[in-house]
């Protein structure tokens, strides 16, 4: 049987399973349904004790355009979906692929179709209908960065957490970008919200683009991994920030883009620091001094980032006045 590596495709699918027999092979119908065919799949098991390795190893030797990874030892969430990502070779396009989720037959033909067209794009992704156990289903969008063509700000309205990054996190992104970026980074809190640091590090390379169609569905259970996190939890928020800090480092951007952005990253952290505290304390004196401190701290974080950039290219300025050339 040939691996997916001798299978000529263009995006590579990556999922990272972990006891999915309930739902894994929903999740691979929706992919082998795709009108877009040159596809390869990569499945990476963290050594589940379930059925999902048989379960994948059928569609595997049906399919050759699937490969199925097992490991020796657990890795993780994040563990896991770098190794699968590992295993991808010689496609332009990749694409994280939740092992609970759904694509509709267009979702990749659509999305590599927008990427084509915009070289600008590192990521493309569609809006999304959410499916709950106990609550009628929401459709919901992730727009604050459509249209944003610099770095700067786009990195900026990732870092203050607007709208609903991780829909972009399921999306379709350029290989290349993989290659400049990595993946996934554990942080000192474990892996909560390791989504948000990367698609940091997505909108410091290039531009958003989104699909004003329904085309994935989120399968949202108790048992489900972010269900799991203690999302109030003070000091994961401060943890995802220190990363976004290390993602910003890395990205090898010039300093007026990266300057700004760790002030930023700060004001962000010290607006969750107020957001937690003042839900701590929920009346009296305290509550209505720790409401206008969260009030204060947003407002700053939302204008800051400006300031210092005007500020940065006051200096700019003054050191490389217009009138006299640069030394090269």
């Amino acid at each position: 049987m040939k691996k997916c590596n001798d299978i000529p495709a263009d995006v590579t699918v990556c999922i990272a399973t972990y006891n999915a027999q309930d739902f894994i092979a929903r999740t691979l119908d929706s992919l082998l349904s795709q009108t877009h065919i040159r596809f390869k799949c990569v499945i990476a098991d963290d050594v589940s004790t379930d059925k999902t390795i048989s379960i994948c190893s059928k569609y595997e030797k049906v399919d050759p355009r699937i490969s199925l990874y097992s490991h020796k030892k657990r890795l993780g969430w994040v563990g896991n979906v770098n190794r699968s990502l590992s295993y991808v070779s010689d496609t332009k396009f990749m694409m994280i692929f939740p092992h609970d989720d759904v694509i509709e037959p267009t979702y990749l033909d659509k999305l590599i179709a927008q990427l084509d067209s915009n070289p600008r794009a590192v990521v493309a992704f569609s809006d999304m209908e959410v499916i709950y156990t106990d609550e009628a289903a929401k459709t919901i969008a992730y727009d604050s960065l459509c249209g944003v063509s610099g770095s700067r700000d786009r990195a900026s309205i990732a870092l203050n957490h607007e709208g609903r990054v991780f829909i972009a996190y399921r999306g379709v992104f350029r290989a290349t970008v993989h290659e400049n970026t990595g993946g996934l980074r554990r942080h000192w809190r474990g892996e909560y919200a390791a989504d948000i640091p990367w698609c940091v590090k997505l909108a410091i390379n290039g531009e958003f683009i989104r699909i004003r169609e329904k085309l994935y569905r989120k399968y949202s259970t108790k048992d489900g991994l972010s269900s799991q996190w203690k999302h109030n939890s003070l000091l994961n928020w401060i943890a995802v920030y220190c990363s976004c800090f290390q993602a910003i480092f890395v990205s090898n951007k010039p300093l007026k883009i990266c300057l700004p952005l760790y002030f930023r990253t700060l004001l962000s952290m010290f607006s969750i620091v107020g957001w937690r505290v003042k839900r701590s304390y929920q009346k009296g004196f305290m509550y209505t001094y720790l409401n206008a401190y969260y009030g204060v701290c947003s407002c700053v974080r939302s204008i800051a980032g400006d300031r210092l950039w005007g500020y940065l290219r006051r200096v700019k300025s003054y050191v490389y006045p217009a009138s006299v050339p640069r030394q090269h």
